[in-house]
């Protein structure tokens, strides 16, 4: 301080001679040029060392104030990873809770061979435990939606009966279909069978009749011509016998050739199309379930999946943040106050990054 008093003095000393040799003084120039020599040379050996104080004095604030903004930050970043891994804790608790009532409950309700998908997802809806977990994780529980699965249930599986109802009538109409075409069929195959017996025998007679005819040779000619006439109308008989045979024959081979288990069978593959066609929109018993599951059990385990992954992610990110400021914050009292600016400036902007998003949580 005394060295600036005494520079300002010389200073002031040379501004007076300068004055009064500008306003015409006899004052002699050696010694103005002496005396400003001299505050020339004062001014080359101080200056350097008394602007060289305040610089160091700048330094060490910078030093001090950035090693109190780390310390200060590495506390806030303990007393938050401290509270994140709690919270950790907490919802890992919350999802191995879960994990045990689901697998308690479904093995429970599937203890009965006839239980279904929509049992196990209502008995769920309905456990305390779950619900407790929801209005914790998504803000409401599941009674409103318990209800209106309940509802939809119902309605999915009125649909469902009626259509099964309406494919098993047509099924049973189709066997009585069959069963009466057989059995028509059978009537006829044994008509015609009785037929074809009969003129069968009739054959057999009239060609025995004809055969003792034609050995006969004994009478008169009367005797003979009468005889020739009866074969020869015995043989006609014979033929026509022949010919309504063959003609019944293929007319229980018409009869026997499927035409009628065909049309069944087609009448009842177009009932079937036309109850699909009907009733292809509809939800069954099975989607509603997975619908509602979805909304429910599964949407709850994704929402603590999520807070579980985001916590993960935060937790990483505060111990790179406690790291990095660690390493940093070592060795600074040998930094100018570039240097220590630059640290400052690298720690704010590693304070300032957000927690990356977790594949796992994606």
């Amino acid at each position: 301080m005394k060295k600036k008093v005494s520079l300002i003095r010389v200073a002031k000393c040379i501004a007076v001679t300068a004055c009064v040799v500008c306003c015409g003084c006899d004052v002699e120039i050696p010694s103005l040029r002496k005396a400003t020599e001299q505050v020339a040379k004062y001014t080359t050996e101080q200056t350097p060392k008394e602007l060289a104080e305040p610089i160091a004095a700048q330094i060490v604030n910078e030093r001090a104030s950035l090693e109190h903004f780390a310390a200060s930050r590495l506390k806030m970043i303990e007393a938050s990873a401290m509270q994140t891994e709690k919270a950790l804790r907490e919802i890992r608790s919350d999802r191995d809770l879960m994990s045990k009532r689901v697998n308690e409950i479904s093995g429970k309700v599937f203890a009965d061979k006839n239980a279904g998908a929509e049992d196990v997802l209502l008995a769920l809806l309905k456990d305390p435990t779950l619900n407790s977990l929801a209005s914790k994780h998504l803000g409401n529980d599941f009674a409103l939606l318990n209800t209106e699965f309940v509802s939809k249930v119902r309605n999915a599986a009125a649909k469902e009966k009626e259509r099964d109802q309406e494919l098993a009538d047509n099924r049973q109409n189709y066997r009585e279909l069959i069963s009466s075409a057989e059995g028509k069929a059978a009537a006829a195959a044994k008509r015609t069978a009785n037929d074809v017996a009969k003129v069968q025998r009739e054959i057999a007679d009239k060609e025995k009749r004809l055969k003792q005819m034609r050995s006969s040779l004994i009478g008169s000619r009367d005797a003979k011509l009468k005889r020739e006439r009866e074969i020869r109308s015995l043989e006609n008989e014979i033929l026509r016998a022949r010919t309504r045979l063959d003609l019944i024959r293929r007319e229980s081979s018409r009869q026997t050739s499927g035409i009628s288990r065909s049309q069944a069978q087609m009448r009842f593959d177009n009932v079937n199309k036309d109850i699909e066609r009907r009733y292809k929109n509809i939800m069954t018993v099975q989607q509603v379930a997975d619908e509602y599951e979805q909304n429910t059990v599964r949407k709850l385990d994704a929402a603590m999946c999520a807070k579980e992954d985001e916590l993960e992610s935060k937790m990483a990110m505060l111990e790179s943040q406690k790291v990095f400021i660690s390493s940093v914050s070592t060795g600074i009292d040998k930094l100018g106050m570039a240097d220590l600016k630059k640290i400052r400036s690298e720690i704010e902007k590693t304070l300032a990054c957000k927690p990356k998003a977790s594949v796992k949580g994606k």
